[in-house]
C-alpha cells in the first residue's frame, strides 16, 4: 500500500490517501485517482476563494483606513481654520472695542463742550432778552410820555371798547372799524385811529368823520378805509375821539 499526504490550506489538516495503482489482476485504480484529483481541486478552489475574499476585504480595509485618515486630515484642517478664524474675530472684535470706547470718550468731550457752548449762548440771549425788554419798557415809556395812552397792536382783529369804536382789523391796503352805539342817543362819528411804529414814527391816520349820517341806539355799522403803512407794520394803536 502506497499512501500519499495532502495538508488542506483551509483547515490546515493532513489528508492521507492510497494511491495503489494496480489490483490484484494489474487493472489500474482509476476512481481513487479521480476521487484524489476531486478532493485536490476542491481544496484549490477553496482555498482562490479565501485568498479572493481575503484580499478583497484587505482592500476594503485599506480603503477604509484611507477614508478615515483624510477624513481625520480634513477635519483637522477644518479646526485649524476654525481656530484661526475665531482668533482674527477676537482680534477685531477687541479693536473695535478700542475705537468704540474711543469714540464714546470723543463724543463726550464733544457733546460738553457743546453743553458748554450751548449754556454761554443762552446766557447771552437771555442778556439780550432783558435788554432788549429794559429798551422797549424804556421807549414805551417816552411814547406814552410823548402821545398818551398807547394800546399794543396786534395782527388781525384788535378789540378797542372804546365808547362807540368796538374794535378793528388791517387786511392788506384796507382798514375796516367796527362802530357799535350801545348808548340811549345817536351819535355822529368823528375819530382818527394812529398807527405807530416802536421808534415812534406815526405810519398811518385813519380817520372816521360823519357830517349828517349818525349811529341809531344799538345799531352796528362798519368802516373801511384805505390804510398806508409807510413805516412797515405798527407796534401801537391810539383812537383819537374829534368830538370832545
Amino acid at each position: 500500500m502506497s499512501l500519499v499526504e495532502l495538508n488542506c490550506p483551509h483547515c490546515q489538516n493532513r489528508l492521507n490517501f492510497d494511491v495503489e495503482d494496480t489490483t490484484q489482476s494489474g487493472v489500474p485504480k482509476r476512481p481513487i485517482i479521480v476521487s484524489l484529483l476531486a478532493v485536490g481541486g476542491f481544496i484549490l478552489l477553496w482555498a482562490i476563494i479565501f485568498t479572493l475574499i481575503a484580499s478583497s476585504r484587505g482592500r476594503q480595509l485599506r480603503d477604509a483606513k484611507q477614508n478615515i485618515t483624510k477624513i481625520e486630515n480634513e477635519a483637522k484642517a477644518q479646526l485649524g481654520d476654525a481656530k484661526q478664524n475665531i482668533t482674527k474675530m477676537e482680534h477685531e472684535a477687541e479693536k473695535m472695542l478700542v475705537e468704540a470706547k474711543k469714540l464714546k470718550k470723543d463724543a463726550e468731550v464733544q457733546l460738553n463742550d457743546a453743553k458748554r457752548q450751548a449754556d454761554k449762548i443762552l446766557a447771552g440771549a437771555k442778556k439780550v432778552k432783558e435788554d432788549a425788554e429794559g429798551i422797549i419798557l424804556r421807549d414805551q415809556d417816552q411814547l406814552h410820555q410823548i402821545f398818551g395812552e398807547l394800546h399794543p397792536y396786534k395782527s388781525g382783529l384788535n378789540d378797542v371798547n372804546q365808547r362807540y369804536v368796538a374794535s378793528f382789523s388791517i387786511s392788506g391796503r384796507i382798514a375796516k372799524i367796527t362802530l357799535t352805539n350801545s348808548s340811549s342817543l345817536s351819535v355822529k362819528p368823528r375819530i382818527s385811529v394812529r398807527f405807530i411804529d416802536r421808534f415812534g414814527f406815526i405810519t398811518d391816520i385813519v380817520s372816521v368823520t360823519w357830517l349828517i349820517d349818525e349811529i341809531q341806539p344799538g345799531e352796528t355799522r362798519i368802516e373801511e378805509k384805505d390804510v398806508k403803512l409807510n413805516f412797515g407794520s405798527p407796534v401801537y394803536y391810539q383812537v383819537i375821539f374829534n368830538d370832545q
